[in-house]
């Protein structure tokens, strides 16, 4: 709760509306400048600070810029989120995870996925294309199961090796 005390709490306005305000209350000390549209700027007494715009706001950095939060981080939007850089990591110490309706992984050239295992749990029907040639190769076995048939379509197919049925 804020309670300016006075002569502890100073403001000055300008005549377009521009304020400036400084509090040195005991309790609730607080800084606060507000440009005459609305957007405006504060810090609380117990550190927090808010910004708010009206309108847009950009921040332009000509040397390097960190965001390091001790706890947790949170980017909300209502609106379309966009990241554009030169090259992106994403780095997470544990765990990462990416919930939406669609997820949409564009590549112009390559897409890598390095993991020492994976799974893909697929609740609905699932179809991989490719407009070439699709290989699969694996070191070890490569168990293809069904609980209803399996289809191979092609003008053609060719089995390497043994065939063994049961």
């Amino acid at each position: 709760d804020y309670k300016p005390t006075y002569p502890l709490n100073s403001s000055y306005t300008t005549l377009s509306g521009h304020i400036m305000e400084i509090d040195d209350s005991i309790d609730t000390p607080r800084i606060k400048t507000e440009h005459c549209t609305g957007s405006n700027m504060e810090f609380a007494a117990n550190g927090d600070i808010t910004q708010h715009s009206k309108k847009d706001h950009q921040t332009i950095v000509d040397g390097q810029t960190e965001l390091h939060s001790k706890k947790d981080y949170t980017a909300v939007t209502d609106e379309k989120y966009t990241l554009n850089s030169k090259n992106t990591d994403m780095v997470a110490k544990e765990e990462m995870s990416l919930n939406s309706k669609k997820v949409n992984l564009v590549a112009d050239e390559i897409a890598n996925l390095k993991t020492p295992k994976l799974m893909m749990n697929v609740t609905g029907n699932s179809t991989f294309m490719t407009g070439n040639s699709c290989d699969i190769s694996a070191s070890g076995k490569i168990t293809i199961a069904s609980t209803s048939e399996i289809q191979l379509n092609a003008p053609t197919i060719r089995i390497g090796g043994a065939v063994t049925t049961n």
